[in-house]
């Protein structure tokens, strides 16, 4: 009876019977079988992590160890001696006196992954309080299955204190392995070898795309059509791969990433042919980056047909959110490096890029600058949700404007698009647009006139609270314009959106809502103003007709006399969105003035303009931000026309930036700046100051001219980018810049180069049945100007790096000589603009002129001296003179000696107008550093006796080139030299695009008049900036070059060293560092940088 397996009890008869079996000592262990509905991949896993145990009899070898992934145990066991072997979980540390244990309460059924030698092993569970149950597991084999094992097998086991779960192997002479897995096994993925091409397949099969993707590469990209696209690869460098990429993810939206659905496709197929490459990987991309990586070999140079089966790819990726296809060249599947890779798949986008890839970088990096201004705490009042109008001097003005509203909600529009990241979530922004949308109803409501609100509104603590502007009442057609635009440009941009989720979607509805219904309410307010009824002469003939009014006082409770008159003006495109969006009669838009002037560039080329009042440059390219007039036949040749007319005029002036109304560095606010070439006023105009805000207004016109002129100016000048406000409102130079940033012109920059207002408009037009009478009112137009058919030029090679406005900082002016009377009354004949010089009958005098006299003492040294003048009589014999502040002549330069100095001349003949630039450089002159007056003194009995002209500008400048370097290479006079600094580790802080050091001199002040300065850097750096600042708090500054890991050292030379600069007593030295000097890939925070003062 040692070998009985089973006993069976047989009841016979019929009827209900009851049996009764009293087993007496003998323990009833159940049985367990396979579980075939689950695999290794679907067990469920034993909780907690516990170790792994052995229990043998003592002197028996048999060993433990993990199984693979360590999912469990692998038992090398024989049972020799002792009769048995055990392998299992051990949540009891047998290393301690006490009994740990496990709580396994909660676990119905246990799954357990086996394979071995043993047909079946004992299944033992153990408690803390001794009890012990068992089942048997039969069924083993050497592949793996799964048992599952219901709890309540194990009677009087206390589940809440689970010490030990043990697999026995049992019986004499046993030998094998045993495997049992606690955690289930990772997922089988089948891995499709690489695809070969496919006989079978022709061009008629090649996948076509619903969404027309873009295409990018990382060498020269061909785009022959819609179909085929060539890369041009070039791996013969260090280069180890070259990438064709079919993008669906939008490029200008960085900050959220579009997709297209391929779920339903089932395969894609392509055409592909290669000079020099065997094998090609396609990477398909889903939106959360995931990747599949699929290979194309027996790839030639002719082309063949690759089917990718979508149900069977190298690794999971959501098909339903693809967001690129890219396909790969690598170095290693080569015959030859240099090659093209030619790849047909229907439905592509050809359009190229409008931006290399280091101009994007630059792009991106100018709008997130500017976009600082709009942080909330910033330039944006946390209490209104509305943008302060500007920040001067670091003094917030608590105010806004209606178009700084509107800039306001385009941008938010923008960050729920995703093209602009400001901080907050889409969701975040679509709250924040519904809160100043809701702040707009209020004011609404309670202020202005037919729906149309005051241009300026007051905040705390300016009124106590909230209101329309005590100081300004007036109600103005252009502000409320752009107001509606930007709203109606905000409306287009959530409409185009399909990427939002449902809440967005409902927030975005609401933003809709809330928008329509406040342009709805305005109708009546732009009604009234549209009742400015004008007489104009159309063929000698008076004609009434329609405009708008431009202002209505609230104080008066009156129309102002001024009306919206002119088609090149800031305010055009709001005349046509107001006329198509409430059904206005065309006249006010018909009847607009379009005012034509001829330009001299300086090739001598004549550029026929359509031209603003006062020649600025934002009142042409403005209304960019909210209309596609780039694409409306009657204007691009307009548009384009006057780009190359500004772009002519900065760079022929070297002004960084195009002139525009902005602020000035004076101080104020100065809206008559223009283009005298380009204005349709004859009146005195500022010519001479840059800003950048009516530069990025024309990023749609050309792209990479935009970007590459904002790249040279934000380059030169990284000192003046504030981390929290962005560039500068408006410079001349490094020197003369207006402190000032204004909501308006960091918002125009920002919507600029983005580009997107056009499109968004149509968007909403179309939306509303509007696209046509919106066209139409443009179709009108026969303005007559041919395009000049030359490109615009980019920026000058460099800009001034410090510069001196004579005009516009005087303590004092007047005539020269007896006869010379004043022009104005007192005698206050310069202002702002220039100064007027008029006289007549002269016959007999020898000194007439003028003299004007610096409110400062100017180094004049290795500048130029700029002359702008314009007037029917100029006399041709001059002298200028330079004198100190004793009014003692420095030097007296004659017309003769000023031709040998002429570096520039712009005429504009038409205005009698012109621009000289003479190099002072070449003068050994010392007194130059000390220039107090100029005079310019003209003999009437050798130039005439009569004059009559009008000095536009007198400037004094510097560029970098004419900068003499005040360091040169030196040696160390040797080691007894009293070392201060003996190679330091800068701490440099960063800021923006700088980074400084300060070095504060201790126990007073020293000398560096005799110091040599050493520098080394972990980094190639093309230069550094040292500043040398006086206890008087003069300063001077110079450039180091070619610093990098060995040491180099310089030293100061003195002669150049202005003679107000006192090297004796010097305080402090700065270190500035500008990111340009930095290598390529390198950043401040990889940056080491050490200086020696010997």
């Amino acid at each position: 009876m040692n070998a009985v397996t089973e006993i069976i009890f047989v009841v016979t008869g019929p009827g209900v019977k009851k049996l009764n079996v009293d087993w007496g000592e003998w323990v009833f262990i159940p049985t367990v079988g396979p579980n075939l509905n689950k695999t290794p991949e679907t067990m469920s896993s034993l909780p907690d992590s516990p170790q792994n145990a052995i229990v043998k009899p003592a002197g028996n070898n048999s060993t433990i160890t993990n199984s693979q992934s360590s999912r469990g145990f692998l038992l090398d066991y024989n049972t020799t001696p002792g009769g048995f072997v055990g392998g299992g979980f051990a949540y009891d540390d047998f290393g301690t006196g006490q009994v740990e244990s496990f709580d396994l309460s909660a676990v119905q059924s246990f799954d357990f992954g086996i394979k071995g030698s043993p047909a079946q092993v004992k299944m033992e569970i153990s408690d803390a309080l001794g009890n012990k149950a068992a089942v048997k597991l039969t069924g083993i084999t050497p592949n793996e299955q799964v048992w599952t094992v219901d709890a309540n097998l194990f009677e009087g086991i206390d589940f809440t204190q689970v010490t030990l779960i043990l697999f026995v192997v049992e019986g004499a002479g046993q030998q094998g392995a045993l495997e049992v897995n606690r955690k289930p096994a990772a997922p089988v993925i089948i891995i499709p070898g690489p695809i070969g091409p496919s006989p079978d397949v022709s061009p008629n099969d090649v996948t076509e795309f619903d969404e027309p993707p873009t295409t990018e590469a990382e060498s020269f990209i061909k785009r022959i059509s819609s179909e085929l696209t060539e890369l041009h690869y070039d791996l013969s460098g260090s280069e180890v791969h070259s990438r064709l990429t079919i993008r669906f993810d939008d490029l200008e939206t960085p900050f959220v990433i579009e997709s297209t659905d391929l779920s339903a496709v089932g395969q894609l197929v392509f055409g592909v042919s290669a000079t020099g490459a065997s094998q090609v990987q396609v990477e398909i991309i889903d939106a959360v980056g995931a990747r599949s990586v699929e290979t194309l070999i027996q790839i030639t140079d002719q082309e063949q047909f690759y089917v990718i089966n979508l149900s069977n790819l190298h690794s999971p990726i959501d098909l339903t959110h693809i967001q690129a296809i890219r396909f790969v060249v690598s170095k290693g599947f080569l015959t030859n490096p240099i090659g093209v890779l030619t790849v047909r798949a229907k439905g592509v986008d050809t359009t190229p890029p409008a931006l290399t890839s280091a101009l994007e970088a630059q792009r991106r990096q100018i709008i997130a600058e500017q976009l600082n201004y709009f942080q909330v705490g910033v330039g944006v009042d946390p209490d209104t949700h509305l943008p302060f109008d500007q920040i001067e001097n670091g003094i917030t003005r608590r105010f806004t404007t209606l178009t700084d509203i509107g800039f306001y909600l385009q941008i938010l529009g923008e960050v729920v698009r995703g093209s602009l990241d400001n901080g907050m979530t889409r969701d975040l922004a679509l709250q924040e647009i519904l809160t100043v949308l809701a702040r707009l109803s209020t004011m609404q409501a309670n202020d202005g006139m037919g729906g149309l609100l005051p241009t300026i509104y007051d905040m705390p603590p300016t009124l106590p609270v909230f209101g329309p502007s005590n100081t300004s009442p007036f109600i103005t057609f252009g502000d409320n314009a752009n107001l509606s635009q930007s709203i109606a440009v905000l409306i287009g941009t959530l409409e185009s959106l399909d990427t939002l989720s449902p809440a967005q979607e409902q927030l975005a509805t609401n933003v809709i809502a809330a928008g329509d219904t406040f342009l709805d309410n305005q109708e009546t307010g732009y009604d009234q103003f549209y009742s400015a009824d004008t007489l104009i002469d159309i063929n000698n003939n008076q004609i009434l007709t329609k405009r708008f009014y431009a202002a209505y006082n609230t104080d008066t409770n009156q129309f102002e006399s001024t009306r919206i008159d002119r088609l090149a003006n800031e305010f055009r495109s709001g005349v046509a969105f107001v006329i198509t969006r409430y059904g206005f009669s065309p006249q006010g838009w018909n009847s607009l003035i379009q005012a034509t002037k001829v330009y001299q560039d300086q090739f001598d080329q004549n550029v026929n303009n359509l031209v603003p009042f006062d020649g600025g440059v934002f009142q042409m390219f403005w209304p960019l931000l909210w209309s596609d007039e780039q694409d409306r036949q009657t204007m691009a040749a307009v548009l384009q026309n006057f780009l190359y007319t500004a772009a002519d005029f900065s760079n022929r002036n070297g002004i960084p930036g195009f002139v525009s109304a902005s602020s000035v560095p004076e101080g104020g606010y100065q809206g008559k700046i223009g283009i005298p070439g380009a204005a349709e006023t004859a009146e005195a105009i500022m010519s001479n100051v840059g800003s950048v805000y009516s530069l990025a207004s024309a990023y749609i016109l050309n792209p990479a001219l935009v970007v590459t002129w904002l790249k040279a100016i934000f380059e030169q000048y990284p000192e003046l980018i504030s981390t929290s406000r962005g560039f500068v409102d408006a410079l001349r130079s490094g020197t003369e810049f207006s402190d000032v940033f204004n909501a308006i012109d960091q918002g125009s920059t920002i919507l600029g180069l983005l580009g997107s207002g056009g499109n968004f408009m149509e968007r909403y037009l179309q939306n509303r049945n509007l696209a046509n009478p919106y066209q139409a009112l443009y179709n009108g137009l026969n303005l007559g100007i041919q395009p000049i058919g030359l490109d615009p030029i980019g920026p000058p090679t460099e800009f001034p790096i410090r510069s001196f406005s004579v005009i516009n900082n005087l303590e004092a002016d007047g005539p020269l000589g007896d006869n010379s009377l004043c022009v104005n009354p007192n005698c206050v004949d310069t202002t702002v603009f220039g100064t007027p010089i008029r006289y007549n009958g002269l016959t007999n005098s020898t000194l007439a002129g003028h003299f004007w006299k610096l409110n400062q003492t100017y180094d004049a040294r290795n500048n130029q001296f700029v002359l702008s003048a314009s007037g029917t009589t100029i006399p041709k014999d001059l002298t200028i003179e330079f004198k100190d502040p004793s009014d003692q002549l420095i030097v007296a330069l004659s017309a003769a000696q000023l031709d040998q100095l002429l570096v520039s001349i712009e005429e504009q003949t038409n205005d009698n107008f012109g621009t000289v630039a003479f190099d002072l450089s070449s003068l050994s002159i010392p007194g130059l550093a000390n220039v107090r007056f100029v005079n310019w003194v003209i003999n009437p009995t050798l130039g005439g006796p009569d004059a009559d002209f009008f000095v536009r500008q007198i400037t004094f400048r510097q560029f970098p080139s004419q900068v003499l370097p005040i360091f040169t290479a030196a040696i160390p006079t040797g080691p007894d030299q009293t070392q201060l600094l003996n190679f330091n580790v800068l701490q440099l802080q960063a800021s923006g695009r700088l980074a400084f050091a300060s070095l504060q001199v201790q126990n007073g002040n020293f000398s560096t008049a005799d110091l040599v300065f050493g520098f080394k850097s972990n980094k190639a750096l093309k230069k550094i900036k040292v500043e040398i600042e006086t206890a008087a708090g003069e300063k001077v500054s110079g450039y180091v070059t070619n610093i990098g890991p060995q040491a180099h050292y310089y030293e100061l030379l003195k002669d150049l060293v202005p003679a107000n600069v006192d090297l004796s007593q010097v305080q402090k030295i700065n270190i500035v560092i500008d990111s340009s000097s930095l290598e390529e890939g390198t950043t401040f925070d990889d940056l080491v940088v050490e200086m020696s003062l010997v």
